[in-house]
């Protein structure tokens, strides 16, 4: 019956169904994505076609999906390889477009090489999500889809868009709690790629697959990533952000003179005020694993200051190092200090729902909860731990637009 009825269509509209069973996953196909793939005829038309045949379902508006029999044997018939890799590459760069919107709403401020990201965040392109808590939604629902696509454009040898793909992951994967030993292969993959271009983004790639080393717990490996940046990046805001991912490494290693001195040669050759603003984010965090709470204070509000500031406005990273403040005081201050974290994590909790960074959010109802003096009449630690264990399992939770 499927191979009738497949068999029957234009073989524009086979090449359309075939290249929509290749995406991971089942999730629901936008029609948008119908007409960037290849569709003679209007998407609309075309997936209604497929639909009267029985090949694929609407369950929404501009919404189908394809039936798991479909799917299967769609991917199991012998692949045109010319016209396939056509309708890929087409496919991945609708999803890199998307995604540099998604992260350039989530992340307006966190430096991209990819000109979308670019574009969006100086205003000279509209942003394709109305907020912050639709494009982390998005994100949830495509992030298999542009794993595949940069996979794809990996083995194809196509390295441009294979470094791309990787780039615009950051703001995402940094805000969504997403698996951090995913986003080091994803990391050390576009690295990979940009250095077989002689790109610059190289160096920041290999930061950013040190942080996710660093983030699955593997600080020997963190490390070496890490160096690797640094001795890709010998200069400005690229060796900056090397020298900041080392610091963080060695930090997680207990080596509090060592992250210190780097991240004070951090300061010295980067020329962003965001990224002054993160390293004294870290220096508070090295001054509070030492107990010198008062020198974390001052740290914490020159950072938080800055990234407040007309020049930066980077209201969600402020927020976010206010958290950090008040684990830094529950963690490594006297009792006396608990009020104060209890205080701060409830004071931005509004603000991590609003942005839906499920990540940022469950770290504030922790600290909140832990800090939380005994019979405080209007906050229940329970629940809020309960919230906790919900958003770390599934943190889709908190990307409902």
């Amino acid at each position: 019956m499927i191979t009738l009825s497949f068999e029957q269509l234009p073989p524009e509209l086979q090449l359309l169904l075939r290249t929509l069973a290749l995406l991971p996953g089942t999730e629901p196909v936008p029609t948008e994505m119908a007409s960037v793939v290849g569709a003679v005829i209007g998407a609309d038309e075309a997936l209604e076609t497929c639909r009267s045949r029985g090949l694929i379902h609407r369950v929404g508006m501009h919404r189908w999906s394809l039936p798991w029999p479909v799917r299967e044997y769609l991917r199991s018939l012998p692949a045109p390889a010319g016209e396939l890799d056509a309708l890929h590459r087409r496919m991945a760069v609708y999803l890199w477009e998307q995604t540099a919107h998604a992260e350039a709403m989530v992340q307006p401020h966190s430096p991209s090489a990819t000109g979308v990201s670019q574009d969006v965040r100086s205003g000279y392109a509209p942003c394709l999500f109305p907020d912050s808590a639709a494009a982390q939604a998005w994100w949830f629902r495509w992030a298999p889809a542009v794993e595949y696509c940069l996979a794809w454009a990996v083995d194809r040898g196509d390295d441009l868009l294979a470094w791309q793909l990787a780039d615009v992951q950051w703001g995402l994967r940094l805000t969504s709690g997403s698996d951090p030993q995913d986003g080091a292969a994803v990391f050390a993959r576009g690295a990979q790629a940009a250095a077989r271009q002689g790109h610059p983004v190289e160096a920041d790639l290999w930061s950013r697959a040190a942080h996710c080393t660093r983030a699955a717990g593997h600080v020997d490996e963190a490390v070496r990533l890490a160096e690797h940046a640094c001795t890709v990046a010998a200069t400005g805001d690229h060796r900056a952000r090397a020298l900041h991912a080392l610091g963080l490494a060695h930090l997680e290693l207990g080596d509090l003179d060592r992250s210190e001195l780097l991240f004070h040669e951090s300061l010295g050759v980067t020329t962003r005020h965001r990224h002054r603003a993160l390293t004294h984010r870290n220096l508070a965090w090295v001054a509070a694993r030492r107990g010198d709470i008062p020198t974390a204070d001052e740290h914490y509000h020159a950072a938080v200051w800055q990234l407040s500031s007309q020049d930066i406005g980077d209201h969600l990273a402020a927020a976010w190092t206010i958290v950090l403040w008040a684990k830094a005081l529950l963690q490594h201050g006297k009792p006396h200090h608990h009020a104060r974290a209890h205080t701060f994590a409830r004071l931005m909790e509004p603000i991590l729902r609003r942005t839906g960074t499920a990540h940022y959010l469950a770290t504030a109802l922790e600290v909140a909860a832990d800090a939380c003096p005994d019979g405080h009449p209007d906050f229940d630690p329970t629940h809020a731990r309960d919230e906790v264990a919900r958003l770390r399992a599934e943190p889709h939770l908190a990307h409902t637009p």
